[in-house]
Parts: structure tokens; C-alpha cells; sequence
């Protein structure tokens, strides 16, 4: 549903058709400020590091507290400077999208760090000061770009980010995965580019479109794509055409010189998805491909021909039809949503067990768009779910606890932090024995927080047994 949000704007801009697009009541005017970029740090000797490797913990020199994750691309020479993505991990897992990302990082030519100690949960107070340390300490051992700098995230890190590029400057794209910006405390120091990138079947979805929405307000440069998928750090493919679309920006800001090859590789690929969705008669996800071809190379290539496409299009019923079907699933979505929020309050175990399987079973049985929404609504009760049973156990409410962990259960039963919470529950029952058998479930299962584990307040009466020091040890 994000192309009929995007594309009713952009089809009444270039084609001069009225989409009655409808702007949400609390978009907000982007204002940039116009300055230069932030204070960049004294550059001291480039240091060697491993080239082609990623390097878990690199320690921050004016706090050795602090650390983060680096890749140097092959080719990497540090006489040279590269451009850099400084991403942010709600977790504080640094290695996370290094090894996820790091062939792009090779076929782009970008340096990729990602800090250890940012994460979710932590004021303002607390992350500025690791936020100007992290990438202090990295543009000035690193050979970086100091004017292509990028920062990038997923989830809170994704809003740590942004924070970055709102409140600090100095950057010159953003590339936010599953979750928008933070509110701009006063004018943008200076222009960023935008990437926005999230799942069809991720809570946050509304959120991101809603946030390219206001971005029409603004000067930025700004793009949305969408995966088949959740609450997760992007597929690489979906990473992938967020460094082209920066690397085309860059061409187009003449930083770089045009490379034919790299905006012959993106035509190729946005022409043949949209001749595949026509044919298809999938017409407005053929008109958001043609969208993001004029968008991404107006200065550097003509685009009058996907001008047509988009005009042709426009003018078809079929199209139109679209439009309105997804505009009527979109309502339907809101207010199931809310609905859904609303239950929280009220229904019990079983209410939900038969909701969730009611709406997995309509994402299973339907496609596209529909498929979607179903999806998205299950993630939202799984998303709910955990927060509520989390802050049970914290607030000690043992009963509201347990349920929502048996609705978190039913929502996301592959999710490491079910049987997570659920060893918190033992262990505030007092229940040893199953509480370590569940955390054994939990690991197994892929959790590895080690400083959550340590600072969990459910854990208080376990932490001098010798069976948790062996597992905290282990992580």
C-alpha cells in the first residue's frame, strides 16, 4: 500500500492528473537549515586495520568503554578516503549488519561500522555522548569521506539515526529500516538524502509511509521501498538499492563523476520490474517503478519516457481501481488496528488465541496487499505483547505477565525472547529449574544478550547460583 500513498503525489506533480491523494493530518513541513555541515574532527594519521574482515570490537580511544564494529571493503587503501555508513543496532550488536552487508560494502566501496554501545532504551542524555565519540573516534582513524558520510539503522537504531542527521549534521544520507525519524528539535543543520526501507508485514509500516509522506513537504531527496517480510534488518538485495540510490545521488550532487555502468545496472532493473508488473496487471506497482526511475535519475538522465509510462498508466481504470481498493484496505487496516490496541485491555488468552489464528490463516489463504495487512496486524499484536509482558515482570505482576507471554507465545512462537521471558517468569516465580531450562531454550533459539541477562531485574535471586554465572559466562 506504500505505491498508492507515493504514487497518486507523484502522478499529479508530473502528469498533471488528480490522484486525491490524501495527506495525513499530523504530517509535519521538514525544515532544512541552511549551513554548512557539522564540525568535522581533526583528522590524525589513518591507523591499519584488517582489510576484508569484520572486526568485532574496535575501542573507542577517549573511552575505552565504548566500542564498535568495522569492515574495510577490499580495495580499501587508507591514503584514501571512502565513503562511510555509521549504523546503529537496537541491540548494540555491531557485528549484526557488518556481516550481513559487508559484500556491498565491496561492491559499493564503503567502509561499514556499527556501534557496540548504542541501543534501544537509552535517553538523549545518554546517547549523544556515544553517538559523537563512535563517530568521532571513526573519521578521524579511518580513511572516511568526510562528505560522504552516511548513517543508517534498523528499528531504534533507525531513530538514532535520524537523530543523527536532524539534531547533529554532517551526514550526508540516511538510510532508516523499520522505523522513522525522531522529531527534529528546530531546523536540519544541514541537507541529507533518505532511504527508507521496511517490511510489508512490519508493525511499523504505516509509520514509514507516513513519514515519505511528510518528506513531499521538504527539499529532501527521499525514496521508500518495501520486502516480503517482518520486523527485520533489511534483506541484502533491499541494502543493496540503498547504497546504489545513494551513489545516484551523489552523481547527481556531482560529487561523483556519472557512472553509466552502475545507473545502466538500476534502469535495467526498475524498466524490467515494471514491464513484469504490467503484464501482470499489477498497474500501480508498475507505475512506482517508473516513479522511482524519474525521482532517482531526473538530473542525470531523461526521463521522459517513464513520464509517459506514468501518464499512460494513470489514465487506465484499471489503475484507478486499484487505487481505490487499496485506499478502502488501507481504512479497514486502521481500524482493525485499533480495535486490536483496544483489546489489550480487556480480552483474555483464548480471545487472542483464536484472533491470531483467524488472521494467519487469512494471510495464508489471500495474496498481495490483503496478505499483507494480516500480516502486519499479527506483528502488531506480537510487537504489544512482548512490551506488555516485559513491563509485567518489571512491575512484578506475575498473573499480566504470564498472559502476554502466552499471546506473545501464539503470535511469534519462533521468536528467541518467548522462551526468554518465559525464563524470566520461572525465575521470579522462584522455579530454577525451569527457569534455567528456558533460558537454555532461549539461547539455543538465538538470544545473546549478555548485558540484558546481567541487569534483568528478574534474575536478582539467581545471580550468585553458579548454573547462571556458567550461562552469562557462556554468552
Amino acid at each position: 500500500m506504500r505505491k498508492i500513498i507515493l504514487l497518486t503525489t507523484a502522478i499529479a506533480f508530473f502528469c498533471s492528473c488528480n490522484s486525491g491523494a490524501k495527506k495525513a493530518a499530523n504530517d509535519e513541513q521538514v525544515q532544512v537549515k541552511d549551513t554548512t555541515s557539522a564540525k568535522l574532527p581533526t583528522k590524525a594519521p589513518r591507523e591499519d586495520f584488517p582489510i576484508g574482515k569484520v572486526i568485532p570490537i574496535v575501542k573507542i580511544k577517549s573511552d575505552s568503554t565504548q566500542s564498535y564494529a568495522l569492515y574495510l571493503p577490499a580495495g580499501y587503501d587508507k591514503a584514501h578516503d571512502m565513503p562511510a555508513v555509521f549504523f546503529f543496532e537496537p541491540h548494540a550488536k555491531g557485528s549484526v549488519p557488518l556481516n550481513k552487508y559487508k559484500s556491498l560494502a565491496d561492491k559499493y566501496h564503503y567502509i561499514l561500522l556499527c556501534s557496540n554501545t548504542s541501543q534501544n532504551g537509552m535517553t538523549d542524555d545518554q546517547l549523544n555522548p556515544i553517538i559523537d565519540k563512535y563517530m568521532q573516534d571513526g573519521r578521524s582513524r579511518i580513511a572516511v569521506d568526510d562528505q560522504r558520510v552516511y548513517v543508517g539503522g534498523f528499528s531504534g537504531g533507525s531513530m538514532v539515526a535520524g537523530m543523527v542527521a536532524l539534531n547533529k549534521g554532517g551526514v550526508r544520507g540516511v538510510i532508516g529500516a523499520g522505523k522513522g525519524l525522531p522529531k527534529a528539535k528546530g531546523p536540519i543543520p544541514g541537507p541529507f538524502n533518505y532511504f527508507g526501507i521496511v517490511g510489508d508485514g512490519d508493525f511499523n509500516y504505516d509509520e514509514m509511509l507516513s513519514l515519505d509522506r511528510s518528506f513531499e513537504k521538504s527539499s529532501i531527496k527521499h525514496q521508500l521501498v518495501t520486502f516480503q517480510g517482518k520486523h527485520e534488518w533489511p534483506p541484502v538485495e533491499k541494502m543493496d538499492d540503498a547504497l546504489l540510490w545513494m551513489d545516484l545521488q551523489a552523481m547527481k550532487e556531482k560529487q561523483i563523476a556519472v557512472n553509466n555502468d552502475e545507473m545502466g545496472v538500476f534502469i535495467k532493473e526498475h524498466e524490467n520490474a515494471a514491464a513484469s508488473y504490467e503484464k501482470s496487471g499489477r498497474n500501480y506497482e508498475a507505475a512506482f517503478e517508473y516513479n522511482e526511475l524519474m525521482q532517482s535519475l531526473s538530473d542525470i538522465h531523461d526521463v521522459s519516457p517513464w513520464q509517459a509510462k506514468l501518464k499512460e498508466i494513470a489514465s487506465k481504470d484499471q489503475y484507478k481501481n486499484e487505487i481505490a481498493t487499496l485506499d478502502k484496505l488501507s481504512r479497514s487496516e486502521n481500524e482493525e488496528r485499533n480495535s486490536l490496541i483496544e483489546a489489550f485491555k480487556t480480552k483474555p488468552t483464548p480471545w487472542w488465541g483464536s484472533t491470531i489464528q483467524g488472521l494467519q490463516q487469512q494471510a495464508r489463504s489471500t495474496t498481495g496487499p490483503v496478505s499483507a495487512y494480516k500480516r502486519r496486524l499479527v506483528s502488531l499484536i506480537s510487537m504489544i505483547s512482548f512490551v506488555q509482558a516485559d513491563a509485567a515482570l518489571k512491575n512484578n505482576k506475575i498473573p499480566d505477565a504470564a498472559h502476554f507471554i502466552d499471546v506473545f507465545r501464539m503470535a511469534d512462537p519462533q521468536n528467541s525472547d518467548v522462551p526468554y521471558l518465559s525464563a524470566c517468569l520461572f525465575a521470579a516465580q522462584g522455579n530454577k529449574a525451569s527457569a534455567f531450562s528456558s533460558l537454555r531454550q532461549a539461547i539455543a533459539a538465538g538470544f545473546n544478550d549478555k548485558s540484558r541477562l546481567q541487569n534483568d531485574p528478574s534474575w536478582a535471586s539467581l545471580k550468585g547460583d553458579a548454573e547462571y554465572q556458567g550461562i552469562l559466562n557462556r554468552l
